[in-house]
């Protein structure tokens, strides 16, 4: 009987949490057959099997989830470490003739890479020709925070959210900007962010639900590290006064 796409799941979560990356390379290589067109789990497996040192291994699923995926660019970042390779001459010979496409692929790595002005500058290549490309608008907004440019991402984000009242990281950015601004009624749209968890995010290991701030009466409150030690010694004051 083949095991579900819940037990899967499921199965990969604990293997995670235990560090145990061969397990979870089986885990996920079962899942992406169950689901083969969601880039997710093919994502998942190369970062398994790059954690667990087979890094020749990895190539496949990688290839695979950016043919899915054409703009994630964590998967082109492995995929690059992976074949030893620059990622750009990858996405030629993986997705030859995209041409709109390759931009937005490029803006995606040269962000991954740190270089948020050359990633604005290949975005606008991108919104002059889609201007309602709410993804685009939102990665560049994420791009000009990095440059200290906030009324410029600010505008973006809302532009993204008109398009997109739903878009969870537009939601999750403007509340970003607005908390750096002592508003701290963007905490609401911070809290955006619990939405749609990243593929390798702790929040995906729990199977708990989501403490909206109220009295916990019984059983135990979960926390776990996100940001850093010095986030985590500032909010663990908070711990008590609030649970």
């Amino acid at each position: 009987m083949t095991p579900s796409v819940d037990a899967l799941n499921e199965a990969a979560k604990v293997a995670v949490a235990a560090g145990d990356w061969n397990a979870a390379g089986i885990a996920f290589s079962a899942l992406s057959a169950q689901v083969p067109d969601d880039p997710r789990p093919w994502y998942s497996l190369g970062l398994a099997q790059m954690r667990a040192g087979a890094s020749t291994a990895a190539v496949p699923p990688l290839r695979r989830c950016v043919a899915l995926a054409p703009g994630h660019a964590g998967a082109w970042s492995l995929l690059a470490a992976a074949e030893a390779r620059d990622p750009l001459y990858l996405r030629a010979a993986i997705l030859p003739g995209v041409a709109l496409g390759s931009v937005r692929i490029a803006a995606a790595l040269r962000q991954e890479a740190g270089d948020a002005a050359g990633a604005v500058e290949l975005l606008d290549r991108v919104l002059a020709g889609a201007p309602e490309d709410v993804e685009c608008r939102v990665n560049r907004a994420m791009a000009l925070i990095e440059l200290g440019r906030r009324q410029a991402a600010l505008d973006d984000i809302d532009h993204a959210l008109r398009l997109d009242p739903t878009d969870s990281r537009a939601r999750w950015s403007k509340g970003w900007i607005r908390l750096g601004r002592r508003d701290w009624d963007g905490i609401g749209d911070y809290g955006a962010r619990w939405l749609d968890p990243e593929p390798d995010s702790r929040q995906r290991l729990f199977d708990a639900p989501l403490w909206e701030g109220d009295r916990v009466a019984d059983g135990a409150l979960l926390l776990w590290g996100q940001f850093g030690v010095g986030d985590e010694i500032l909010f663990a004051a908070l711990v008590a006064e609030s649970a």
